[in-house]
C-alpha cells in the first residue's frame, strides 16, 4: 500500500509540477502575451504531453495490476525526458539572456533556481520509479496447457478372409 502512495504523490508532484513550469513560462514570455493573447494557447498546446505523466501515475495508483506493466516504463521515459529538459535549459541558460527574477505569491523567485529544485525533486521520484520492481508473471508450461484426457485405442484384431487386398 505504501508503494502504491508514492504514486498518488508522484502524480500529485507532476500537477504541482505543470503549474510550476508553467508559471515560468507565464513570466518569461509575459511582453509576448500582452502583445498577443493568443500566444497563451499556444503554450497550452505545446505543454499539453506533460499532462500524461500525472494521469498515467494516478492510473498506476488506482489500478496497479492492470496498468504497471503497461504504463510504468512511459512514465520512466518521461521523467527522464523532463529532467533532461529542465536541467539542458539551466546549462543553457548562462549563454544566453538570462530569466529574471519574478514576483510570485508576494515572493521573488529565481527561475534557474526553480528549475533546479524541481529538476532535483524529479531525480528523487525517477530514483524511485527505478527501484521500484515490477512483478514478474510468468507461468510454468504445465499451468498453461489446458487439461485433456488420455484415451487410449484398442486395436481390434480381425482377419481379412476377402484374399488380403484391400
Amino acid at each position: 500500500m505504501i508503494k502504491r502512495i508514492l504514486f498518488l504523490i508522484g502524480a500529485l508532484w507532476e500537477c504541482l509540477r505543470i503549474a510550476a513550469v508553467s508559471s515560468l513560462l507565464l513570466s518569461t514570455f509575459r511582453l509576448v502575451l500582452l502583445a498577443d493573447p493568443q500566444g497563451y494557447y499556444w503554450l497550452i498546446v505545446f505543454g499539453s504531453a506533460q499532462g500524461l505523466l500525472p494521469a498515467a501515475l494516478f492510473l498506476i495508483f488506482v489500478n496497479p495490476d492492470r496498468y504497471m506493466t503497461n504504463l510504468l516504463n512511459l512514465v520512466r521515459l518521461g521523467k527522464t525526458l523532463s529532467i533532461a529538459a529542465s536541467l539542458l535549459l539551466v546549462v543553457l541558460e548562462p549563454l544566453g539572456r538570462s530569466l529574471t527574477l519574478f514576483r510570485f505569491f508576494k515572493v521573488s523567485l529565481n527561475p534557474t533556481l526553480l528549475l533546479l529544485s524541481i529538476s532535483f525533486i524529479d531525480l528523487i521520484f525517477l530514483f524511485i520509479l527505478f527501484s521500484y520492481k515490477q512483478k514478474s508473471v510468468q507461468e510454468s508450461p504445465a499451468e498453461s496447457l489446458p487439461d485433456f484426457t488420455e484415451t487410449t485405442i484398442a486395436a481390434e484384431h480381425t482377419e481379412d478372409k476377402g484374399g488380403g487386398q484391400f
